[in-house]
């Protein structure tokens, strides 16, 4: 152990070692008469060398203990031990008697630039070096030694109150804990968190948990299952939003610079408050698009119009198909039927294939005379017509004609007469019962069907009165 300090100061901060020094030149000055006490002062005319233990060389003004060729001011060559009591305090200073290093003999504390410490080991900025305030700097052999090289902390030297850590070299800073790294800062600047080569500026391996003041957690990473969840620390899904608390839905806006960013811009999706209902909502007047395979299936005008596989509905619903006959599809358990656009009406097919049958058998001939009693009367009712929607001539048959031959085809249904409801309301109001013809057939068919019967029917009169003419319409 070194100890660099001038025989004077040691002489003055060290009352035991003072008597020791006394009693050893006193004993020298009886040997040698080359020391000299008058009026209180120690005069050294010559070099001191006492038995090896204390050398003072009085023309470079050098102290060596244990060492008679002292190199410095003051050189201890063994061990060395300052005992301070409780109210004392040791102090190296310098040329200018300000404190370099401090010891508090009352709680073992120890001051760099300050000789009241607080702690264990207290560093103070004295602004003794303008570029490095209250630091403590660590270098080795690689990094070299300048006040650039190595890594730092402490006290920002600017003087402000920023606390650096600091790595001057190009190389990585490690934090770890449990003798395992745990966050790596690069030397690129990018910082990682369970991962020690991390490619971005935050990468951040295994569950991430933001909570706000209230504790209440805001993201969330289940490192085991990467779904995130927003106000949940159980999310289900890649993305989950839940809303904490009564009162207030969830809510997913997108906005840009031109739709405004308040919370009645851009488009969102909405999980209402009170009555829990979703929500699809564009708040701008532009339309909704739902497509597929890249291509635009469905469109929501901003007029409110439904288009399927058009861009341009005319109509609250309009489906388009280009490539067969059949644009809707209808659907129960055992039944299908297609129907489409004609030329001048509605189409339909429905499936008709034994398959879907059975108790399949061939009339009977009071079945075939009943069947085509009711298609001959079928003939007499159809009707020209106009609809109260368009004013068109229409030829066909009304409900309730039909309902007196086929009444298990006619069913009545409510209809809206106003199609202004309020949400939730269950009342129907200003209703009107309606008949409607099941399964009807198209007009301008049933015409042409009902005179090939009637010419079917001739023949088959003929040849049944032929058989019997005792048949009433023989």
């Amino acid at each position: 152990m070194k100890e660099k300090r001038g025989w004077k100061i040691l002489l003055r901060y060290n009352l035991l070692s003072l008597f020791l020094v006394i009693g050893l030149i006193v004993l020298t000055a009886v040997l040698a008469g080359d020391v000299i006490i008058k009026e209180g002062d120690v005069e050294i005319s010559d070099d001191l060398n006492s038995s090896g233990v204390l050398y003072v060389d009085s023309v470079s003004d050098r102290v060596g203990i244990g060492n008679s060729n002292p190199s410095r001011t003051f050189e201890l060559i063994g061990d060395g031990i300052i005992n301070l009591s409780n109210s004392e305090i040791f102090e190296i200073v310098n040329s200018t008697n300000s404190s370099l290093i401090s010891a508090n003999g009352s709680n073992g504390f120890v001051g760099i630039g300050t000789t009241k410490p607080n702690y264990k080991l207290h560093i103070a900025d004295k602004t003794i070096e303008s570029s490095r305030f209250a630091q403590i700097g660590f270098t080795n052999d690689a990094t070299g030694d300048s006040g650039i090289d190595g890594t730092f902390i402490g006290l920002d030297a600017s003087g402000s109150l920023l606390f650096d850590i600091w790595n001057n070299e190009i190389a990585d800073i490690r934090i770890g804990t449990g003798n395992s790294e745990v966050i790596r800062i690069t030397s690129d600047g990018n910082v990682g968190i369970g991962v020690s080569s991390p490619a971005s500026k935050l990468e951040v391996v295994g569950g991430l948990n933001i909570s706000n003041l209230s504790g209440a957690v805001t993201l969330f990473n289940n490192g085991s299952s990467p779904n995130i969840g927003i106000g949940t620390a159980t999310p289900n899904w890649k993305l989950h939003l839940h809303t904490i608390g009564g009162g207030e839905g969830s809510r997913m806006q997108f906005s840009n610079d031109d739709s405004g960013s308040t919370d009645i811009d851009g488009f969102q999706f909405i999980l209402g408050a009170a009555n829990e209902d979703g929500f699809i909502w564009n708040y701008e007047n532009s339309h909704i698009r739902i497509g597929v395979n890249s291509v635009e299936r469905v469109r929501i005008t901003n007029a409110g119009n439904v288009g399927v596989k058009t861009t341009t509905p005319g109509l609250d619903l309009e489906i388009k198909n280009t490539t067969a006959s059949a644009v809707l599809r209808i659907r129960d358990s055992s039944h299908t039927c297609d129907i489409g656009a004609g030329a001048t009406a509605i189409t339909q097919s429905c499936s008709s294939d034994r398959k879907l049958k059975k108790n399949i058998r061939n009339l009977t001939e009071q079945e075939k005379l009943n069947s085509l009693q009711k298609i001959l009367t079928l003939s007499e009712l159809i009707k020209s017509y106009q609809m109260l929607s368009d004013n068109k001539t229409y030829y066909g048959f009304v409900a309730q004609d039909i309902e007196l031959i086929y009444p298990d085809k006619v069913t009545e249904k409510v209809l809206l007469s106003s199609p202004q409801r309020e949400m939730n309301e269950t009342e129907i109001i200003n209703t009107e019962v309606i008949k409607f013809v099941e399964n009807p057939i198209d007009d301008v068919d049933i015409i042409l069907s009902i005179n090939e019967l009637k010419e079917e029917n001739a023949l088959l009169k003929t040849e049944l009165c032929r058989v019997n003419p005792l048949y009433a319409f023989c």
